[in-house]
C-alpha cells in the first residue's frame, strides 16, 4: 500500500530516455508463421517518491502517452489508437506504484537489484492492480527500472483487433518498461 508518511526522495523519468512497449502475438494472412507486434513510446514522464522507507509515496505516478505507441505498420498502430485503445477520450495509461519489493534502501550509489513493483495500472476507463518484475540498477543520482508485466484484453475490457489481414491475435499482451529516473529532490 502506497505510504502516507510524505517524501523523502523524489526520482523523476527523463524524458527521451525512458521507453514503453507492449507485444503482442498475432498471425497474419499469407505469413506462414506467427508474428509478434510489438509497439514502442518514449514519451513517459512521472515521478516516483520515496517515503522513509523506501516505499512509494502516494503522490507517485507514472504516465505514457499512448498516441505515440508506433510499431512497424502505420495500419495496425492506427486501428490500435482509435479502436483498442481509444486515444481520443483516454490518451494516457497511468502507473501508480504502491509496493516495491526488493529495493535496497538507501538507494544506493551502484550495482543492482531484482525488485517487484505493485501498483495500479489504468487504461481507458478500467484500474487494475498489477505487479511488475524486473531489475534496478543504480549509478550515482540515475536509476533505472527495467520490469515487464503480463495482461489480458478482457482485464482492461479492450477490444482485440479483428480485421481481414489479421486471422489472429493472443489474448495476452505483454508490457515492458525501461525507465530512466534522475534523482530530483530530497524532503
Amino acid at each position: 500500500m502506497a505510504s502516507t508518511a510524505g517524501p523523502a526522495v523524489a526520482y523523476t523519468a527523463v524524458t527521451g530516455e525512458s521507453t514503453a512497449r507492449y507485444r503482442v502475438g498475432e498471425r497474419l494472412v499469407n505469413i506462414p508463421l506467427p508474428v509478434e507486434a510489438v509497439g514502442v513510446t518514449q514519451d513517459v514522464s512521472g515521478t516516483v517518491y520515496f517515503d522513509k522507507t523506501g516505499q512509494p509515496a502516494a503522490e507517485s505516478v507514472v504516465r505514457v502517452e499512448l498516441g505515440s505507441l508506433r510499431s512497424d505498420q502505420s495500419r495496425r498502430d492506427n486501428f490500435v489508437r482509435n479502436n483498442v485503445l481509444q486515444v481520443r477520450q483516454y490518451p494516457q495509461a497511468v502507473f501508480v506504484p504502491t509496493e516495491i519489493r526488493g529495493m535496497p534502501w538507501p538507494v544506493p550509489e551502484s550495482g543492482q537489484a531484482d525488485i517487484t513493483i505493485v501498483g495500479q495500472l489504468t487504461i481507458r476507463d478500467v484500474t487494475r492492480e498489477v505487479e511488475w518484475t524486473g531489475q534496478a540498477a543504480f549509478d550515482g543520482e540515475t536509476m533505472r527500472i527495467t520490469a515487464a508485466t503480463s495482461v489480458t484484453f478482457d482485464d482492461f475490457n479492450l477490444s482485440q483487433p479483428r480485421v481481414p489481414i489479421v486471422l489472429s491475435v493472443d489474448e495476452v499482451i505483454r508490457l515492458e518498461a525501461d525507465i530512466v529516473l534522475q534523482r530530483t529532490g530530497d524532503a
